[in-house]
């Protein structure tokens, strides 16, 4: 009888091992489940308080574009208001020129002067002073509608600029979309090498029960050989 206690030992101590292993390896999974689960819940956090920033900068940066845009459809709308008004004031003062030569030629015909003389040459110089104020007074009128101008086309690529800063802030976000789906990725080989290695701890167990089961059958197989008969 005491030659079959290593026997008995061996099997208590296969059973006692296997027994061990089940329990470990399903601590193994469920703490690689855990973990993976914990790990994309934290990403996906991170991932949607990113894209709350990110709509709302590329909200503000659109708005932003769009005022802009406004405010240079404003100026030139003044602009085209101002040249309007320089055209008008220069139309007026050619007519009120034209009425002023008018009269200017109907004194000197009153006068008797036919021939070029000193009233035709004073008649001549009168015109082109006034032409010349007539061209000074448009282009100061005319200046306000180039500076309107100028301003909004500034306005307006300060809107583009805005719109394409919008744009850079979407591609961020398409950026942080790709990298969540990185680390979820990441995260999934991390658990499934979680659950490799409860694999491999089963089988351990498996093949430490079959090698000790073996071993028991070896022992018993040297007690019978060895029972006197």
């Amino acid at each position: 009888m005491p030659v079959a206690i290593p026997m008995i030992i061996t099997g208590i101590g296969a059973g006692l091992q296997y027994a061990a292993s089940q329990p470990q390896a399903k601590a193994q999974i469920a703490i690689a489940n855990v973990n993976a689960q914990n790990a994309n819940l934290q990403e996906r956090q991170q991932y949607d308080l990113q894209m709350l920033n990110t709509q709302m900068e590329s909200r503000r940066a659109e708005q932003q574009a769009d005022l802009q845009r406004l405010q240079g459809a404003n100026l030139e709308a003044e602009a085209d208001q101002a040249d309007k008004i320089a055209m008008q004031n220069a139309s007026k003062s050619r007519e009120e020129m034209t009425r002023f030569r008018a009269i200017q030629r109907a004194r000197i015909a009153g006068s008797g002067v036919v021939e070029a003389g000193t009233p035709l040459d004073a008649l001549a110089e009168s015109a082109a002073d006034m032409q010349l104020a007539i061209s000074s007074g448009f282009y100061a009128d005319s200046q306000v509608g180039r500076e309107k101008r100028f301003e909004a086309g500034l306005a307006k690529s300060g809107a583009s600029l805005m719109q394409a800063e919008a744009g850079l802030i979407n591609a961020k976000g398409g950026f942080a979309k790709a990298n969540l789906t990185a680390q979820m990725s990441q995260n999934n080989v991390e658990r499934l090498a979680g659950m490799a290695q409860a694999r491999n701890t089963r089988m351990q167990g498996v093949a430490s029960l079959i090698g000790n089961v073996g071993s028991m059958a070896s022992q018993g197989y040297q007690i019978y050989q060895n029972k006197p008969r």
